[in-house]
């Protein structure tokens, strides 16, 4: 059996490669390191199948996740939610085809939820911060979660559907901060 999967094989035409975001999407799916990635694609490559992209081109795709303009200073990090927004859009579009971006109209809807928790007990570590009253002991999150996108005016007609809507994968992050959570954090 082995031998005529083989046989196959050699009589197919090239294979296919994975482009860089499937080779990152394979990654977070498979919780590959970086070494373990990198011993897959030189494994394959022994075997005369170039079918993975150099781990700089996945480094490179990672860095085209991230949204622009993102403000970090010594208490925390944040970025500006319309351009979070946009980038998000922007990535959703990347998954689609040619073919089904000539069929979205013109105007659409992005749906998320948000949310924010804290967290506290962490490690503190011994950097001085300039404000005296900021600790690595507490951190405090805001972030969101893209739902769906669909016609504006008409949420029947979705053009992408997040099915996993409590994953990690999806949350974006929008603020951190070093903050102990309280009801007003939480309020502001």
């Amino acid at each position: 059996m082995i031998s005529s999967v083989v046989r196959k094989n050699q009589n197919c035409s090239k294979p296919k490669s994975f482009t860089p975001d499937k080779a990152l999407s394979l990654m977070l799916d498979a919780s590959l390191s970086k070494n373990q990635y990198q011993v897959i694609r030189k494994a394959t490559l022994e075997l005369g199948y170039d079918i993975f992209p150099s781990y700089h081109k996945i480094l490179e795709a990672k860095k085209e996740c991230y949204p622009s303009d993102v403000e970090i200073s010594e208490c925390g990090a944040s970025v500006n939610l319309q351009k979070l927004l946009d980038h998000t859009t922007t990535r959703i579009f990347q998954t689609k085809s040619e073919e089904q971006l000539s069929s979205i109209a013109p105007e659409l809807t992005l749906c998320s939820k948000w949310g924010c928790d804290g967290s506290s007990g962490h490690s503190e570590y011994k950097q001085t911060f300039e404000e005296g009253d900021i600790s690595d002991a507490n951190i405090f999150l805001t972030s969101l979660v893209p739902l769906h996108l669909h016609e504006k005016g008409n949420m029947l007609q979705v053009q992408w559907k997040n099915a996993r809507t409590s994953s990690t994968r999806y949350c974006r992050l929008v603020r951190f901060q070093f903050l102990k959570e309280t009801a007003e954090v939480t309020r502001n």
